[in-house]
Formats: structure tokens, sequence, C-alpha cells
């Protein structure tokens, strides 16, 4: 990535590092900051990755996970209330080891863009950034990789706006940016 001088990129090192479902111990939540840190120090013509690790609704990110991050990247999925959005922010600033960074929702499957009060919204309200996480649509009601049409999240990806929640979600963009509508 440096070498090829690329600019506004940023390095995920695990997504969900708290699943137990990783076979070394250095991609979980208690070691994941070593990589973090390698990540960090690695430099070309005075350029550096930014990096960062996510985390479910399971854990908070460690003080040391905090401390070697240039971001924190939490999800959504599983927390029922905008509240439990707004607070899990709150709980990362807390922490001693926080310093001034971009705090991100990068994976949230709770829309509700008809209410005044959803995930996006609360994200919003305690300046943290929100990612649309969308499946798409079961097709043929599995679960497993490629079951799902019409998404942005798993191959093959349909670019179109074209599903009702797509649609909702670029309407509430529009809404809340003051954009013009088409």
């Amino acid at each position: 990535m440096l070498d090829q001088a690329f600019t506004n990129v940023v390095i995920e090192i695990a997504n969900e590092c708290d699943i137990p479902r990783y076979e070394h111990a250095v991609l979980g939540p208690g070691r994941i900051h070593e990589l973090l840190a390698q990540a960090r120090a690695l430099t070309r013509r005075g350029q550096r990755l930014l990096a960062g690790t996510s985390f479910t609704r399971r854990l908070l990110p460690p003080d040391a996970v905090v401390a070697a991050s240039d971001f924190v990247l939490l999800h959504g999925n599983g927390i029922d209330e905008p509240a439990g959005i707004a607070d899990r922010v709150e709980a990362v600033r807390a922490r001693s080891t926080h310093h001034a960074m971009p705090i991100l929702y990068n994976e949230d499957d709770h829309y509700d863009f008809d209410r005044p009060e959803n995930h996006f919204t609360a994200a919003l309200s305690r300046r943290a950034g929100w990612g649309f996480f969308d499946p798409g649509d079961a097709a043929g009601g599995g679960h497993a990789f490629g079951d799902y049409a019409n998404g942005f999240q798993n191959p093959p990806v349909d670019w179109r706006i074209a599903t009702p929640r797509k649609q909702a979600f670029f309407t509430f963009i529009r809404e809340i940016t003051g954009g013009a509508a088409h």
C-alpha cells in the first residue's frame, strides 16, 4: 500500500477480532495491539499506514487496543436500542488511553431510517461515523456465503440502488445532509 503511494486508505487488521474463531492469539483482543503497532511502524517516504481493528458488541476495545489504534471500529449488530450505540461511543472515549481519533460503526444491521431516532442518528449524535451494512435479501433462505442477492456486503455486489432498504438509506442521507432530490 505504501509503495503504491495510495492515499485515503485505512487498514483493518482483523474484522471482529473478539470472535473466538481466529486460530492465533495475536489476532484476538488481548494481543491485536501488537499487530496494530507493527502496521503503524511501517513507513515509506515519510508516510505510514493508518490501522485499527473492529469489535462486535461483545467487547469494547481494551485500553491497549485504543492506545495502538488510529481509529476505533465498532459493530452495531445485536444492539437493539439506539441509546446503546451512543453509550458505546462514550465508553470508548472514556478509556484512559483514548486519544483524538475517529470512531466508526463500520457494520450495523439496524436500519429504521423512517424513525427519528435510529442507530445512524445515535452515532452521529456522538460525532461517530456509521456504516451501512447491507447483506441484501436472502436468496433461497440460507445464510452461507453468497446466499444473498442485491446487497452491498456479499459478493456478487449489486451497486444499483434498487432495493427498498438501499433507497431508504440514500433518501435518509439526502435528508440529513440537505442534499437535493433528483
